[in-house]
């Protein structure tokens, strides 16, 4: 059983069925969103069968986000937030609409899908939109629905339409009418790739001012609702009810709690498949795996429409498990329902695909990540810091001196050592450069082998006893004492050689 079916079909009651009505004053889209949502909250309270609507002029400028959308890939934040457009999102699916002066906002909040109608399970829309389009009939041409996301007239996108069904089969449907202005967004707004087939079929959207060939008020639009709704649903009674203040105050709570990075958004530690287009826009899957490549985390995101309890319940089934495409396949088609952005049809398949393609987009990068870490591990350390210094030496004259004997005197030793002092021990010797005990380079250096530069050689640092005729340190383990009556050398262009 599919999350929520239980109350999917409802028989309907043959008892006349309780209308409430509520048309409020010019107000923001945010502020219109939370009063509806706030109402169904309440209508899930209650047990026997009703119905309430509420609608509103709106004012301001805003981009609606649709209840699945993710914000960094459905629409361009920055632009909206340099032309000052409020960014909300309403608790349906579907794709992004503006939303602002010139358009109009309208909520149906029903106890079940088949309050007013018997209604299957996959035509929430079809069936519980006849009202809207007896009301927006009353324009002077006749409007329809055709199974998508859109209400037309004259075979124009005209209004918006989203719904949402809650677990306890609650259902709340939201629309977005164009009086002045079009609250369909131009693909400019998007960061999605270039659709190939163009939005609303290829429509140009239409205002219903432009229908009626003059400027309307929202408010007089609006009253055609209730009227529309009575026509089309005869159970019904429409009765006036003023919105009542425990709601507004609750309306409140909810529009401060509300994130456009909250719950219909998706965390940005999961890796997300690319956008894949469907019928009225594009879906996509986020994914994060643990480090047995089993599920941690799974979402669906995009111009969607699906129950509020499938998420939950298609992370829950892959959560702890290999997701391989026929696991995937088989807790999509359980768990999630109406993923296809448009009534009475089934995208599990695509859905299941983009699944499938961010776990491997997962598997990639973390493929990738180990390749890195390895290369870290085992990447060749890197060559160390030459410098070179020159210092000077005074050696003690021997007896006899001879004339080369007194060049001994004094000289000047270049010697081109190598630092890397946090990976090489400390020198034997308490000075911090390598000279001996007598404050003077040792002659006994160790060569460091070097292909590239033959004539590089560390000094070496010997803890042993000085020579009694030089003063020169030397290593206790030299077995053969350098001659001291021997001259060094003036030049050094090769490795210094052991002595």
């Amino acid at each position: 059983m599919r999350a929520g079916e239980s109350a999917h079909r409802v028989v309907p009651s043959t008892e006349p069925v309780p209308f409430q009505y509520t048309i409020d004053d010019a107000i923001e889209a945010g502020t219109a969103l939370a009063n509806a949502e706030a109402l169904w909250a309440e209508m899930r309270a209650q047990s026997a069968p009703s119905a309430r609507l509420y609608a509103a002029p709106l004012t301001g400028r805003a981009l609606v986000l649709g209840r699945w959308q993710r914000a960094a890939t459905a629409i361009d934040a920055p632009r909206a937030s340099d032309e000052g457009l409020a960014l909300v999102r309403r608790r349906t699916g579907g794709p992004a609409v503006y939303a602002g002066e010139g358009t109009a906002y309208a909520a149906l909040i029903l106890r079940h899908a088949s309050v007013l109608l018997d209604c299957p399970a996959d035509r929430v829309l079809n069936r519980n939109v006849r009202g809207m389009l007896g009301a927006l009939s009353k324009v002077g041409s006749p409007a329809h629905y055709f199974g998508r996301e859109w209400l037309s007239i004259e075979r124009r996108p005209v209004a918006v339409v989203g719904w949402a069904r809650h677990a306890d089969g609650s259902v709340l449907l939201e629309f977005f009418l164009s009086i002045g202005e079009n609250v369909a967004l131009e693909p400019a707004w998007t960061r999605y790739p270039t659709r190939a087939e163009p939005p609303f079929l290829g429509k140009e959207p239409i205002r219903l001012d432009d229908v009626a060939g003059r400027a309307l008020d929202p408010v007089d639009v609006l009253s055609w609702l209730p009227v529309g709704h009575a026509e089309r649903f005869p159970a019904i009674t429409p009765a006036a009810t003023p919105l009542e203040p425990a709601i507004r105050e609750r309306a409140k709570l909810i529009r401060n709690e509300r994130s456009i990075d909250g719950t219909a958004t998706t965390a940005d530690d999961l890796l997300w498949s690319r956008p894949h287009e469907v019928p009225i826009g594009f879906v996509e899957a986020g994914l994060r795996l643990d480090s047995k490549g089993q599920v941690e985390r799974a979402r669906i995101a995009g111009d969607v429409f699906m129950d509020d309890g499938s998420e939950p319940a298609l992370e829950e089934s892959l959560r702890g498990r290999a997701p391989t495409p026929e696991l995937i396949a088989a807790a999509i088609n359980t768990d999630v329902r109406s993923v296809e952005p448009r009534d009475g049809g089934s995208a599990a398949p695509t859905a299941a695909r983009r699944v499938h393609r961010a776990c491997r987009r997962c598997a990639a990068r973390r493929l990738a990540a180990h390749y890195r870490n390895a290369r870290a591990r085992t990447k060749p350390r890197a060559p160390p810091i030459k410098q070179t210094t020159t210092v000077t030496a005074t050696y003690c004259a021997a007896r006899n001196d001879s004339p080369a004997d007194a060049m001994r005197r004094t000289c000047r030793l270049n010697a081109e050592y190598v630092v890397n002092p946090p990976r090489r021990p400390t020198p034997t010797a308490d000075a911090a450069f390598p000279f001996s005990s007598t404050g003077l380079p040792s002659l006994h250096a160790k060569r460091r082998p070097r292909a590239k530069d033959p004539t590089t050689f560390a000094i070496h640092v010997p803890a042993g006893p000085r020579d009694a005729e030089t003063g020169l340190g030397h290593s206790p383990e030299r077995r053969r004492r350098p001659d001291p009556t021997a001259p060094p050398s003036m030049t050094q262009t090769k490795p210094m050689p052991r002595l």
